[in-house]
C-alpha cells in the first residue's frame, strides 16, 4: 500500500482577466480553465517600463529616467540602432551611481538587439541610465526595463 502526502495548491480558474485590487491585497493565484497556473515572465505589467531616445550626443544624456525612491530600473532588453554610415561606440551607464558602465561597438546602418536572460541590475536605486556615442553618429536607443525593489 502506498501513501502520497501532498499539499494541494488552490488556483482560481479564469477565462477573463480578474478585477485589479489595491497594492498589497491578498489574492488567489490564477489558472486557465484546465487548471494550469498562469505566470508572467519578469514582472507584472505595472512594473515594466520602456524608454526610447534618438540622439547624436557625445556627452552623457538621460536615456531611462530615475525610478521612485528605492526602485531599481533593471534593463532586460536593449536595442541600439546606428543610423549613420560610420561605426559608433555607445556607452551605457547608470549615472555613475552604481559604477556600471557598458560599451557597445555598432557598425554603420546596423542594429544591435540584446535580450538579457537576467536583467542588467542597476547599481543604485532612484538613478537614471545615461547614454552617449561617438561624436556625430546618430543613434536610436530603446530599452525594456523591470522596476525592482
Amino acid at each position: 500500500m502506498s501513501f502520497f502526502n501532498s499539499v494541494q495548491q488552490l488556483l482560481r480558474a479564469a477565462t477573463t482577466y480578474p478585477t485589479a485590487v489595491a497594492d498589497g491585497a491578498i489574492v488567489t493565484a490564477m489558472a486557465d480553465k484546465a487548471g494550469r497556473q498562469i505566470v508572467t515572465i519578469a514582472a507584472p505589467r505595472d512594473l515594466i517600463g520602456t524608454a526610447s531616445l534618438n540622439s547624436s550626443s557625445s556627452t552623457s544624456v538621460t536615456f531611462i529616467p530615475a525610478g521612485a525612491a528605492g526602485v531599481f530600473n533593471d534593463i532586460s532588453d536593449l536595442v541600439l540602432g546606428n543610423t549613420a554610415a560610420g561605426t559608433a561606440v555607445v556607452t551605457l551607464s547608470d549615472s555613475g551611481a552604481g559604477g556600471n558602465v557598458y560599451a557597445f561597438t555598432i557598425q554603420g546602418h546596423t542594429t544591435l538587439s540584446i535580450n538579457f536572460s537576467v536583467p542588467i541590475p542597476q547599481g543604485t536605486s532612484a538613478a537614471t541610465w545615461n547614454v552617449f556615442s561617438t561624436p556625430g553618429v546618430a543613434m536610436e536607443y530603446f530599452a525594456l526595463f523591470v522596476k525592482n525593489k
